[in-house]
């Protein structure tokens, strides 16, 4: 019996720190934390953006287009043990709608020229997003711990490293802006750091957490029938959290990302991104199992020609 409740009480502390991943803005606050080996985590997590994203990833945009898009996402995490070190395999699957009005151009013969006349065309798309695997590995200060020992370890500093690659599975359109996929591969490496500040105690925690990384790019060989090339986007995300109860907690959160540009059958598309975005997270305890987290993150005054975009997200994560 009380080895029982000492397992019940750690799965309930281990949940409250397992936040999203692979949502369109930043992976979320508390994500990376150490967690007890052989441990399994279900996530389900819908979230809505308005803005000019042209995919669930935000790894695109195009200013001329207004997107409004619903998404939901399962995950799947294993928590293991590699030569002693915590790891967490992950496995999300996005899939849901986009409604979009584009902005376009129509020739129009004019006397012996052609004239491109402004117009506006509707888009949309459903079905299955890019499916993402991914892989962290702890470094420092993430030991693989039992059950029963992560019951009485004392997190401080972590930093690992995080592999990751999305795959071409989505449902793309050659002939659209606006898509649930980008027919192409992309990898993704990272580095999330972990500061403890204070004390290790249950409703008083207190975090600073910062993750660099940066998303590689293959190409998309039929973006219209053309190819498309992206460069590299390179990412910083922090996050400061705090206990509010043992059972719920917020987070400030803030990222930025630069970097993307791309070109078209070797033309340069000059759309480099330089954004800020800043967000606010709050995850509350339902019951020892089963932890929910509201979100809300913005681009931070973004000019006519950058990316902008806003999320509200909801998640449900539960444990076994």
């Amino acid at each position: 019996m009380k080895k029982q409740l000492t397992k019940l009480a750690v799965a309930a502390l281990a949940t409250a720190y397992l936040t999203t991943t692979a949502s369109a803005i930043d992976d979320g606050p508390r994500m990376y934390w150490n967690l007890p080996k052989d441990l399994n985590v279900i996530q389900t997590y819908a979230w809505m953006a308005h803005g000019n994203a042209v995919s669930p990833s935000a790894a695109q945009f195009d200013p001329n287009a207004i997107v409004d898009m619903n998404v939901l996402l399962f995950g799947y995490n294993r928590v293991v043990d590699i030569a002693g070190h915590s790891t967490i395999f992950t496995i999300v699957v996005p899939a849901g709608n986009a409604q979009a009005t584009v902005g376009a151009s129509l020739p129009v013969a004019i006397g012996s020229g052609t004239v491109n006349i402004p117009i506006a065309k509707a888009e949309s798309s459903r079905g299955v997003g890019d499916i993402y695997v991914q892989g962290t590995f702890n470094l420092f200060g993430g030991p693989a711990l039992s059950m029963e020992e992560y019951a009485t370890y004392q997190q401080s500093t972590l930093l690992s490293l995080l592999l990751a690659v999305s795959t071409p599975t989505g449902q793309y359109d050659s002939d659209q802006s606006v898509n649930m996929g980008l027919n192409r591969w992309a990898g993704r490496v990272a580095l999330p750091f972990v500061q403890t500040l204070g004390a290790w105690k249950p409703g008083s925690i207190t975090t600073l957490e910062i993750m660099p990384g940066a998303w590689f790019y293959g190409d998309n060989n039929d973006a219209g029938g053309k190819r498309l090339k992206q460069d590299p986007l390179y990412t910083i995300e922090t996050h400061l959290t705090q206990d509010l109860t043992p059972a719920a907690f917020v987070s400030l959160d803030y990222m930025y990302q630069t970097g993307g540009e791309t070109t078209l059958d070797g033309v340069n598309q000059d759309n480099n991104q330089n954004v800020d975005t800043i967000g606010l997270s709050l995850g509350y305890m339902l019951n020892q199992a089963t932890q929910f987290v509201f979100r809300y993150n913005a681009s931070l005054s973004p000019k006519s020609d950058e990316a902008d975009i806003g999320i509200m997200e909801f998640n449900l994560n539960y444990l076994f």
